[in-house]
């Protein structure tokens, strides 16, 4: 009876552990979808067959910024997803050598600005309130789309911004489990933004055959 009332000890400790991680693990993140979403395929432009980008991220802001490397691949993965369902490229290219033979050269710069304060103030709280004040922290991300002519000055630009709310704790644990990942909610957002700004540049005919 006590081997017995022992192992039932040791297997409420467990579960009881296992909820802690569980709550600890409960980290979701939702886009703001500050502008507004594309939704039809846009009309493809007959010679515009190949794009290049000249692809680059920062941590920071426009006006401040420093290179942010561990983005790169997620950016390029994100990118070439949105011009591809542009339905206005039969062909995009990353690589500067493909540059001579472009029908257009885009230079896609996109910033993360993340809060530095609120995360810790949130940590604290949530430490607190035994997890049930979530832990709070914002990514800002600004993307600009530059175009650049042949000499590869830019000739025209623009702007877009958004944001990715993070979130972690006890509350947000059906959140996650349905998916609302930080890395779904980044590539939605950054997703969004550049079929926006493609849209704008496709109006004001950056496309057109030349």
């Amino acid at each position: 009876m006590l081997i017995r009332r022992l192992s039932l000890s040791r297997l409420t400790r467990r579960g009881l552990t296992l909820l802690v991680l569980m709550m600890l693990a409960g980290c979701a993140a939702f886009s703001q979808h500050r502008v507004g979403f594309v939704a039809t395929p846009l009309q493809p432009a007959p010679e515009t067959t190949l794009i290049d980008v000249d692809l680059r991220t920062y941590e920071g802001t426009p006006e401040h910024a420093s290179p942010l490397g561990t983005l790169h691949d997620a950016a390029q993965g994100v990118a070439l997803e949105a011009l591809h369902e542009s339905g206005l490229f039969r062909e995009v290219s990353f690589n500067d050598e493909a540059r001579a033979r472009a029908n257009v050269v885009v230079r896609l710069s996109i910033y993360r600005q993340t809060s530095t304060v609120w995360p810790y103030v949130t940590a604290i709280l949530n430490y607190f309130s035994a997890t049930l004040i979530p832990v709070y922290a914002n990514e800002q991300y600004t993307i600009t789309l530059e175009q650049l002519d042949a000499t590869g000055r830019v000739s025209q630009r623009l702007v877009d911004a958004d944001a990715v709310h993070h979130y972690a704790g006890l509350l947000f644990l059906p959140a996650a489990m349905l998916g609302k990942t930080p890395a779904k909610a980044v590539n939605e957002t950054l997703n969004n933004q550049i079929e926006h700004l493609v849209a704008q540049a496709e109006q004001m005919g950056w496309f057109a055959a030349k």
